[in-house]
């Protein structure tokens, strides 16, 4: 019956915790989770089991022998990750005892920090969520590299503007396709004028060549994508897309398939004719 059921979900939980949780816990008493925002929901219940129960049942967390701490930027999270989801990271976050927050920036330039500071300063909310991952304004130690142009600093954040009315873009996908063709027009430009020695990149400590291996474009989706590595490709400007599409998806990885078939069958007929076009 029911009473027996809930009896018997309450051992097995005793049993799980005795066999499984309580030996972990005594390994590795404190655990540390970096990029806590690429975490979905399933990899935070186990150490939310393993962790946040144990430290809620004790009224002083003080005296707890077990300890977690999460690392991340949820802004990140837009991205989904390896599944990454939002929602995960707000949940952690409000069951978390206590909350703390950088406020140096040692990756950006000044100027990069102060704009985007700027830029979401704009609104009270600049997120949906603003309660659960607000805004929150950084400084900048100002030791990362600035880009010269024709030996003046360049504008840390610029816009791109687009006159639907004198080009000829009547939907989404002619939007991507010019916006990708304008940004790899201003890449191959950037790379062209380091090549003739009017481009680099300058720190307090150093200065170095600009190379097509220190930009990037982040995009929204695989479509934005593959109009931006076409748009590089067309101007011999070799790229890398990093993305959740799967490596065996490829038409290489179909292609030594294929070879493997063929080989593992040499007197299959089919493999052989399969494989010729391929290779």
């Amino acid at each position: 019956d029911r009473r027996q059921r809930q009896m018997c979900i309450r051992d097995r939980h005793k049993h799980d915790e005795k066999v499984l949780a309580q030996p972990i816990r005594d390994l590795f008493p404190v655990a540390m989770v970096d990029e806590f925002q690429d975490t979905d929901a399933a990899q935070y219940q186990v150490f939310r089991k393993l962790y946040v129960e144990t430290l809620t049942e004790k009224q002083d967390s003080a005296q707890s022998d077990y300890g977690l701490f999460m690392i991340g930027d949820p802004k990140q999270a837009i991205y989904k990750f390896r599944g990454a989801d939002i929602f995960t990271y707000i949940q952690a976050k409000q069951e978390a005892q206590y909350s703390h927050s950088l406020h140096t920036n040692y990756r950006s330039t000044k100027t990069m920090v102060d704009a985007v500071n700027q830029v979401f300063s704009q609104h009270d909310q600049s997120f949906i969520f603003d309660k659960s991952i607000p805004f929150i304004p950084v400084d900048a130690n100002d030791k990362a590299h600035y880009l010269f142009l024709k030996d003046q600093p360049t504008s840390a954040l610029s816009w791109m503007y687009v006159n639907t009315v004198q080009k000829e873009i009547k939907n989404k996908s002619g939007l991507t396709e010019h916006m990708a063709q304008g940004c790899a027009e201003e890449i191959v430009s950037l790379l062209n004028a380091s090549t003739d020695k009017q481009a680099c990149l300058k720190s307090e400590k150093d200065e170095s060549e600009l190379k097509a291996k220190d930009l990037a474009v982040l995009v929204r989706n695989r479509n934005q994508a593959k109009a931006m590595k076409d748009a590089l490709t067309q101007r011999g400007v070799g790229c890398v897309y990093v993305g959740q599409d799967s490596i065996f998806d490829s038409h290489e990885a179909q292609a030594l398939l294929m070879l493997l078939l063929a080989v593992h069958g040499l007197n299959a007929v089919s493999y052989t004719h399969l494989t010729l076009p391929t290779i």
